[in-house]
C-alpha cells in the first residue's frame, strides 16, 4: 500500500512538473516580441473518459472576451447539432394550389451550390430542371404565379456589421430562407469576333449585368455590384475564356432563386405570369392541410452542412445553421434570436455566458466576443457525445491533410490535430483537438487579438508551437 501511495504521489509530481513546463512554454510563446502588442487567450483541457474527468491544463486569460473570428463556427455547429438534432434535414418544397406554384425555403445553404455539386455532375439549376420535368409529367405547363416563401428566416439578409466594402465577395454572401448557388453569380468571360463577351449562371431576370471589359495582355477581372441591387458590372482585361468562374454575391437571394427557377421553367415551355414573394405559404400549409399539395422536395442532411461550415470555413453555411437553430413555432430564425439561443445553450453547458456577445454565427463580425474557455467547453461536450464525437472531429480541418490546415503543422502532427482556423483583420485563432501519440485527447483554444497585419503569420506559428509543445509535454 505504501508503494502504491508513493507511485501515485510520484505521478502527481511528474504531471504537475510537466504542466508547469508547458505553462512556461506557453507564456514564452505568447509574449514573444514577434507578436508585437498582441493579446492572447489560451485554454487547454485534457479530456477524460467522462466530462467529470476532464482536467484544465492551461488557463491563460481563458475567461477574457476575445474576437473569435471563424472559431465561432465551433459554437454554431455544435448548437445546431444539439438544437436541431444530428438527424435533422433541411427540406425545400415545391408545392401547388389550383393554378399557382410556390417554393418554400428551409434555409438550406446547399441548394444549387455549383461549387460542391460539380463532383456529382450537377450545376446550379439541375434541381430546378428536375422540378420542371416533374411539372411536365403532371401536365402543368402554366401557372398564374410562382410564390417565393422565405419566411423561415427574417427579412434582414445582410448582417449590418459585416464589412460594407466587401459585400460582393463570396464570403460576405447574404443569408436567406432560400439560397441558390451559395447566393453567388458565376461569371464567365471570353473573346468572340474581336470583342470581349461576358455571361453568367444561373440565368435569372433578377440580374442586370454590364460588360465593361477590354481585350488586354493579361487576364484581370473584377466584378462590381451595387449594395442593394443586382446591377453588376464586369471590368478588367480579357485574354481568353476562364474555366473556373469569377464569383460575385447577389442581393435578395430568395427572389434571385425564384427568377432563376422561372428561367428554367421558360426553357421547358412552362409559362409563369409573375414571380413574387409571399411569406404566408409555409404558415398556410401548417394550418390548412390539403390547401397546398407537395409536388417535390429537396433534402440536405445537417452533417453535410456542418462539415462544409467547419472544414471549409463557409460563412453562409454557418449562418444558415445559426438562424435555423433559432427557429421555433411561429418564430422566424434571426441573428438576434440566434444570439439569445446560443447564450442559453452555453449556460446549459455550464459556461459563464456573461462576457459573451454575439452578432452573427460565422465570426465575420468584429462585434463578436467569446472566451477561450467557452470554446474548449463546447469542444469537450462534443468529445463526450459518444454517438457523434468522431463525425464532429472529422468535420474540422485536419493538420497536413485537408481544409484550412492542409499545409499547416509539422509532419509529426499530421492527422492528429483537428481544428478550426479563424482570421479577420487583427485576429488569428485556432481551436480544436490534439490526439497524442499515446492516444490521449486534448481540447484547445488559442485566440490572438490586436495583431498588426504583419503579425498574422507569427501568430499562426505561435499557435502551432503551442500545440507542438502540448504534444511534446504529453508524451
Amino acid at each position: 500500500m505504501r508503494r502504491i501511495a508513493l507511485s501515485f504521489l510520484l505521478l502527481f509530481i511528474l504531471n504537475d512538473a510537466a504542466r508547469a513546463d508547458l505553462m512556461g512554454d506557453v507564456r514564452a510563446i505568447t509574449t514573444n516580441p514577434q507578436l508585437g502588442n498582441a493579446t492572447a487567450a489560451v485554454s487547454i483541457i485534457k479530456l477524460g473518459s467522462t466530462r467529470a474527468d476532464d482536467q484544465v491544463v492551461i488557463d491563460l486569460q481563458s475567461h477574457s472576451p476575445m474576437i473569435p473570428a471563424s472559431n465561432l463556427k465551433v459554437l454554431t455547429t455544435s448548437l445546431a447539432l444539439d438544437r436541431l438534432g444530428a438527424d435533422f434535414r433541411f427540406r425545400t418544397l415545391l408545392v401547388s394550389r389550383d393554378d399557382e406554384l410556390a417554393i418554400i425555403g428551409d434555409g438550406d445553404p446547399t441548394l444549387g451550390d455549383a461549387e460542391h455539386l460539380r463532383e456529382h455532375g450537377w450545376d446550379s439549376t439541375t434541381l430546378f430542371e428536375q422540378w420542371a420535368e416533374r411539372l411536365k409529367e403532371l401536365n402543368i405547363d402554366r401557372a398564374k404565379i410562382l410564390r417565393v416563401d422565405d419566411s423561415i428566416f427574417e427579412t434582414l439578409t445582410l448582417c449590418p456589421s459585416w464589412p460594407a466594402d466587401q459585400i460582393g465577395l463570396p464570403y460576405v454572401a447574404e443569408v436567406a430562407g432560400i439560397n441558390l448557388n451559395a447566393n453567388c453569380l458565376d461569371v464567365y468571360v471570353g473573346l468572340k469576333g474581336g470583342a470581349t463577351i461576358a455571361s453568367f449562371r444561373p440565368a435569372s431576370a433578377w440580374i442586370d449585368m454590364k460588360n465593361a471589359t477590354q481585350i488586354g495582355s493579361e487576364q484581370s477581372i473584377w466584378l462590381d455590384r451595387k449594395p442593394t441591387a443586382n446591377a453588376i458590372t464586369v471590368r478588367g482585361t480579357v485574354t481568353g475564356a476562364n474555366s473556373a468562374p469569377y464569383r460575385v454575391t447577389v442581393h435578395d437571394p430568395s427572389m434571385f432563386a425564384g427568377h432563376a427557377f422561372n428561367s428554367v421553367l421558360r426553357r421547358s415551355s412552362i409559362e409563369i405570369e409573375k414571380v413574387e414573394r409571399d411569406r404566408t405559404v409555409r404558415a398556410s400549409m401548417l394550418k390548412q392541410q390539403g390547401e397546398w399539395s407537395i409536388l417535390e422536395s429537396f433534402e440536405t442532411d445537417i452533417q453535410s452542412v456542418v462539415r462544409i461550415a467547419n472544414k471549409e470555413s463557409n460563412n453562409l453555411y454557418a449562418e444558415a445553421l445559426f438562424k435555423r437553430a433559432s427557429v421555433s413555432s411561429g418564430v422566424e430564425g434571426s441573428w438576434a434570436r440566434g444570439a439569445d439561443v446560443m447564450k442559453a445553450y452555453l449556460t446549459e453547458l455550464g459556461v459563464d455566458a456573461s462576457p459573451i456577445a454575439l452578432d452573427d454565427g460565422c465570426g465575420l463580425s468584429r462585434n463578436n466576443k467569446v472566451t477561450a474557455s467557452a470554446i474548449t467547453s463546447v469542444l469537450a461536450h462534443r468529445h463526450h457525445d459518444l454517438a457523434g464525437a468522431e463525425q464532429f472531429k472529422q468535420s474540422l480541418a485536419i493538420a497536413g491533410i485537408d481544409g484550412t490546415l492542409d499545409k499547416r503543422f509539422e509532419p509529426g502532427l499530421k492527422g492528429r490535430v483537428f481544428a478550426k482556423t479563424g482570421y479577420i483583420r487583427g485576429v488569428s485563432c485556432l481551436s480544436g483537438y490534439l490526439q497524442t501519440k499515446s492516444g490521449d485527447w486534448y481540447a484547445f483554444s488559442l485566440l490572438f487579438n490586436d495583431l498588426r497585419e504583419d503579425k498574422i503569420r507569427p501568430a499562426k506559428r505561435a499557435q502551432e508551437q503551442i500545440v507542438t509543445a502540448l504534444d511534446r509535454h504529453s508524451n
